[in-house]
C-alpha cells in the first residue's frame, strides 16, 4: 500500500434501477473522470492523497499536481526528459506534502513554507526506481518517518535525520516486498515469506505468527472501530482477509496476481475494501455473496488501478493509466438500456417470484432474474392506443401480476410471462390493487371498478365520480386508501366512506402514496406540498415531527433495518428517526427524480428505485 490517511463509511442501496452491491453485472456507476481533456497534465497518474484542507493531490508522470474542486495547480519539481514519474503522494499529521519521484533516481520531496525540500539521497542504486512498490508517512515519538519499499531489496525509512535500511539482513523475513503500510509508528511489511512489522527502530516478525508465513502481496491498515488499534487487511496469493488482534479471518477471493506484481488495498471504513493491481480492480465486504468486480463496464477508465483512496467526503478516487475517475459513492447501482431495460424510464417494479422482477415502462415490461433481462415492447398495432404507460402492479397469490396500462387497459401476466389484455370500460386506468381477499380493485377516467371473472363491476354510490385517483391502497385493517390529484385521501372501510383534506394550501391534497406508520401509530401521506399526516378529519403537513421533508413525496417504504425512505422530485430520503439524510446524485444516484409505483423491497431484502 502507498499510504492511507482516511477512511469513511459508504452506506448501500438503488437507483433507477440498481440493486445492493451483490450483483456482479456490469452495472453502470456515477463516475467523475479527470484527463488531459479537463486539466491532468498527463493521463499517467500514480498516487492519490487529500490535505488537511480537503485538496486532492495526485502524483502523475509528469508533475505532482493538486485540484481544489475548480481548478488545477502543476508542480514539476524534477525536470527530466523522460518525465519524472512521481510515484507516490501523501500528506502527514501536521499537513505537510510528501511525494517520492522516480526518476532519473529514487528521491524524496516535502512541501513546507510554499517551497519543495529535498531528503538527502536515500542509499539505492539507480535500479530501485524499477521496483518501488510501497510509499508511507507516519510518526513515531513526535518526529515524522517516511518509508518506501523496493522488491527484492529492501525497505527504506527517514527518521531522525538519516537513513535506515532494512532487508532480510536486518530481519525481515524476505526481500522481496509487495507493500508497506504505516500506522501509529509502525511499519507493516508484506513479503513473499510472510508479515514483517518495523517499530522502534529493530523488526519484529510475531506479528507473521497468524500468517504462517504464507507469501502476501498486499497489505493496509485502518483502526478497528471498537478499539482503535490497527486492523490489518492482507491479500495472499488467492485470499483476502484481516489479521486483528492475533487472529487471521480469510474472507474473500483475492486477485489472481503474478509473483512479480502487488496489490493495492484500501479499506472503506465500514468493514470493506477495494483491492486491485494494474490489471484488475474488486470491492468486497461481509455479506456479499462474492467480489465485486470494478472497471471499463461499470464506467470506469480503466480495469485496472496504480492507486485508491477513499477521501474525508466519502468518494473514493482511483489512479488509472488513463485518467482519475472519483466514485461519489457504491451506495447505488444503476441498470439501464445499455445493460438491458427496454427503457430507461421505469415507473413501476414488482417482485412475481423470488428474485423474478418485473419493471414497467412507458412502453412495455422489461423481465429481469437476477443476471438476464428479457424485453416485452407493446405492438403499435392500433395507433388509437398511444398512451401505454405502466402506471402500477398488484399480485394474486397465483404468481400472476395485474397491471395497469394506461389506454390499453388492464393487463394480466402469468407466471410463464404471458400476457392477457382486458379493455376497460371508458377512459385509460391509472391504478390497480389486488387486495388480500383477491378481489382486483382499479380505477380509471371512469370511475372505480372491482375486475371479477372476467368483467369490470363499477362501484356504486361512491364519491370519486369525476375524481382522478392516482393509487389505491390496502392498510394492515383491510382499509382502502385512495390518493387523489387535487381532493386530497378517500378511505373505505366496512362500506363507509371518509374524506381528508388539506386546509393549508391545495398542494397538500395533491396526493402520490401513504403508508402507515405503525410504531408511531400514525398515517403518513405523501403530497405534492410535502409529506403529511392525517390528523382528524383532515391531513396535516409534518412541522413538529420528523420528518419533515417539503419536497413533493412520490413513495414511502421500509427497508429491512426499519428505516423510512421517501422518493421525492430531488432525490431520495432516507429516516431513522434522527435527520433525515438525502441521496442525490453526488451520492450515486442516477438521476433526481422519482416514481410513485417505482420502489420495491426484494424477499431478499434489497431496495429497488426506478426513476423518470
Amino acid at each position: 500500500m502507498k499510504r492511507r490517511t482516511a477512511w469513511k463509511i459508504l452506506l448501500a442501496g438503488i437507483w433507477g434501477i440498481g440493486l445492493f452491491l451483490n450483483s456482479l453485472l456490469a452495472q453502470s456507476l456515477l463516475v467523475h473522470k479527470y484527463t488531459v481533456e479537463n486539466g491532468l497534465p498527463t493521463a499517467v497518474v500514480n498516487g492519490i492523497a487529500q490535505d488537511s484542507t480537503g485538496r486532492m493531490w495526485f502524483a502523475t508522470r509528469m508533475s505532482l499536481s493538486v485540484y481544489d474542486g475548480f481548478q488545477w495547480e502543476h508542480f514539476e519539481i524534477v525536470k527530466d526528459f523522460k518525465g519524472p514519474d512521481y510515484f507516490a503522494v501523501a500528506c502527514d499529521d501536521s499537513g505537510r506534502i510528501w511525494t517520492v519521484v522516480r526518476y532519473p533516481r529514487v528521491r524524496i520531496f516535502f512541501y513546507e513554507g510554499g517551497t519543495w525540500h529535498p531528503l538527502p539521497e536515500p542509499p539505492v542504486g539507480f535500479e530501485a526506481r524499477y521496483f518501488l512498490n510501497g510509499f508511507a508517512v507516519t510518526r513515531v515519538e513526535g518526529r515524522t518517518a517516511v518509508a518506501f519499499s523496493v522488491d527484492n531489496i529492501g525497505v527504506f525509512i527517514w527518521y531522525n535525520g538519516r537513513w535506515h535500511t532494512f532487508s532480510q539482513q536486518q530481519g525481515l523475513l524476505s526481500n522481496e516486498i509487495k507493500s508497506i503500510a504505516a500506522y501509529q509508528g509502525r511499519i507493516y511489511v508484506a513479503t513473499r515469506a510472510g508479515l514483517s512489522v518495523i517499530e522502534n527502530g529493530r523488526v519484529n516478525n510475531s506479528w507473521n505468527e497468524p500468517v504462517n508465513g504464507v507469501a502476501l502481496m498486499g497489505i493496509a491498515v485502518e483502526p478497528s472501530p471498537q478499539t482503535g488499534t490497527p486492523r490489518l487487511w492482507l491479500h495472499g496469493k488467492d485470499w483476502v482477509g484481516i489479521l486483528e488482534g492475533g487472529t487471521l479471518t480469510h474472507l474473500a477471493p483475492g486477485l489472481s496476481v503474478p509473483s512479480l506484481k502487488w496489490v493495492i488495498l484500501c479499506p472503506d471504513g465500514m468493514g470493506g475494501v477495494y483491492y486491485g493491481d494494474s490489471d484488475s480492480l474488486a470491492y468486497f465486504r461481509p455479506g456479499l455473496s462474492e467480489p465485486l468486480p470494478l472497471g471499463k463496464r461499470n464506467g470506469l477508465l480503466a480495469n485496472g488501478v496504480n492507486d485508491i483512496f477513499v477521501d474525508r467526503e466519502r468518494n473514493t478516487w482511483l489512479a488509472t493509466v488513463n485518467g482519475i475517475c472519483k466514485i461519489p459513492s457504491l451506495r447505488f447501482r444503476n441498470y439501464t438500456e445499455q445493460h438491458g431495460l427496454l427503457e430507461n424510464n421505469v415507473t413501476a417494479i414488482i417482485e412475481q417470484a423470488p428474485g423474478q422482477l418485473v419493471f414497467g415502462h412507458r412502453n412495455g415490461l422489461t423481465f429481469f432474474d437476477g443476471r438476464v433481462f428479457q424485453k416485452h415492447a407493446f405492438p403499435r398495432r392500433n395507433s388509437s392506443i398511444r398512451f401505454t404507460r405502466i402506471s402500477d402492479f398488484s399480485k394474486d397469490n397465483r404468481g400472476n401480476i395485474w397491471a395497469a396500462a394506461s389506454a390499453m387497459g388492464l393487463l394480466k401476466i402469468t407466471p410463464d410471462h404471458r400476457i392477457e389484455q382486458y379493455r376497460v370500460p371508458s377512459g385509460v386506468i391509472s391504478t390497480v390493487l389486488v387486495d388480500r381477499e383477491q378481489r382486483i380493485w382499479l380505477y380509471t377516467t371512469g370511475g372505480i371498478y372491482r375486475f371479477h371473472q372476467g368483467k369490470f363491476v363499477p362501484i356504486e354510490n361512491n364519491p370519486l365520480k369525476r375524481k382522478y385517483v392516482r393509487k389505491i391502497f390496502q392498510g394492515k385493517d383491510g382499509t382502502l386508501y385512495f390518493a387523489t390529484d387535487s381532493d386530497g385521501l378517500y378511505t373505505l372501510k366496512n362500506n363507509r366512506w371518509k374524506h381528508y383534506l388539506a386546509f393549508d394550501q391545495e398542494l397538500g391534497n395533491n396526493v402520490f402514496t401513504v403508508y402507515e406508520d405503525i410504531p408511531r401509530k400514525r398515517l403518513l401521506v405523501g403530497t405534492m406540498g410535502g409529506l403529511y399526516t392525517v390528523a382528524g378529519d383532515s391531513l396535516r403537513k409534518l412541522t413538529d415531527a420528523s420528518p419533515i421533508i417539503d419536497r413533493p413525496v412520490y413513495f414511502i417504504i421500509r427497508d429491512p433495518q426499519g428505516r423510512l425512505w421517501f422518493g421525492t422530485d430531488n432525490g431520495v430520503f432516507r429516516w431513522d428517526g434522527g435527520a433525515p439524510v438525502k441521496f442525490g446524485i453526488r451520492e450515486g444516484l442516477a438521476g433526481p427524480e422519482t416514481s410513485q409505483s417505482a420502489a420495491l423491497v426484494d424477499h431478499s431484502g434489497k431496495l429497488w428505485i426506478g426513476t423518470t
